[in-house]
């Protein structure tokens, strides 16, 4: 028997002005409603249909719970936020799921946000304490801690495989963030000029993402020779004088997306273009076979031949090239040896890179083919030509 609750959570509630139940009439997050106006039972019809998915998988586990921890599973069970920091991989809420409760474990100052931004009217049991104890304290003193319960993080490749099955609404979610991150990274690069810091550049394009109601997760941003020395380049004091590129991933929801945007000032120097083409025609050939059912190994493979026929045969182990993602920037990474293929209502993202330019985009494998999120709409293209194939990818901008 739970030990339900441990303090007195209607003084808390009070204090807070939450009213005497605890639940906000609109249970819906501000940036939910500035952002794309839906309202909060989307997101709990989707909760309701991930609990019969996890209760009937539990059947099959021979399991009386699931005790889920982490950031990514609460994003991925509520379309909510249990974090305190950005970097945070533990939750501050823990939610026990069993074959008749759902229990929502957490300490009393997280206890009221939770409460009325979170879950407001879903019906969790909660159970609350002090911040200075321990949670293991009074998880063994519940009547779970004798029962046969899974914690996420030792069963996560298999909920793993669960997270990346996207529900009709977490596939509309995935397009309106990819939409409005491509719309986002694009007018933030039209605006760039020379001669400010890629820390400050950084600022901006977080302070937009932060507006949008996104979580800037990753910015990436390499200018001039920093784009061709390092893959990955976390912000510095550099100046940005005639090349920049932008790789950013966004969060809303629990989801993300990722994508990249380039931009150099005066003319294109021909050897960069000609990279940037590369790179372009990698991406789009590898998306346009990312079908149903394509094993990701062979995937690899024929990217791994097109980088050797393009004339950069070493090219590709330099970067990941892809992944699947959703409630993670990527679930996976793909590699040589990669198992399993693709499926019906994934989210993937290949992105090749020549050094010196990136070509990435966010998309949904789908039964009609792969659809992209954030192919963006207010950057110059650039055409790739496979076959009686014509493709449509995002040029470097020149200013």
């Amino acid at each position: 028997m739970v030990n339900k609750v441990l303090v007195d959570t209607g003084a808390i509630r009070a204090h807070y002005g939450l009213g005497g139940s605890g639940i906000d009439s609109t249970g819906v997050h501000p940036e939910e409603i500035a952002v794309n106006g839906q309202k909060a039972d989307r997101h709990r019809e989707d909760y309701e249909a991930k609990l019969l998915r996890l209760r009937a998988w539990l059947v099959q586990r021979s399991a009386d719970g699931l005790l889920l921890t982490t950031v990514t599973n609460f994003g991925w069970l509520t379309h909510g936020r249990s974090f305190v920091s950005l970097a945070s991989e533990g939750s501050v809420a823990k939610v026990l799921i069993t074959a008749d409760r759902v229990v929502l474990f957490t300490t009393t100052n997280e206890a009221p946000r939770l409460e009325r931004e979170e879950v407001a009217g879903w019906g969790l049991e909660l159970v609350a304490w002090p911040w200075y104890e321990r949670f293991e304290t009074h998880w063994q003193s519940s009547g779970f801690s004798s029962q046969s319960i899974l914690i996420d993080r030792n069963v996560e490749a298999e909920l793993s495989v669960l997270r990346q099955q996207l529900s009709g609404h977490e596939q509309e979610l995935l397009r309106q963030l990819g939409a409005e991150s491509a719309e986002l990274v694009e007018q933030f690069a039209l605006g760039v000029q020379p001669g400010r810091r890629e820390n400050e550049l950084a600022g901006d394009l977080a302070r937009a993402a932060w507006s949008a109601g996104m979580e800037p997760l990753v910015l990436n941003l390499a200018t001039d020779e920093r784009a061709f020395a390092f893959r990955h380049a976390i912000p510095t004091s550099r100046v940005l004088e005639r090349y920049g590129v932008f790789s950013v991933c966004f969060r809303r929801f629990g989801l993300h997306v990722t994508l990249t945007r380039s931009v150099h000032f005066g003319p294109l120097p021909a050897d960069l273009a000609a990279r940037h083409l590369v790179a372009c025609t990698l991406e789009a050939s590898v998306q346009g076979n990312s079908v149903v059912g394509a094993p990701v190994k062979t995937l690899v493979a024929a990217m791994v031949r097109d980088y050797r026929e393009l004339g950069w045969p070493e090219e590709w182990k330099q970067h990941p090239i892809g992944g699947g993602l959703g409630f993670q920037p990527r679930e996976f990474d793909v590699t040589p040896d990669s198992q399993g293929a693709l499926f019906d209502g994934q989210g993937f993202c290949w992105n090749p890179t020549i050094a010196g330019t990136k070509s990435e985009q966010t998309f949904l494998v789908t039964a009609s083919g792969p659809v992209p999120v954030t192919a963006g709409r207010s950057f110059p293209l650039v055409t790739v030509r496979l076959g009686d194939k014509r493709f449509e990818r995002p040029a470097i901008l020149q200013k």
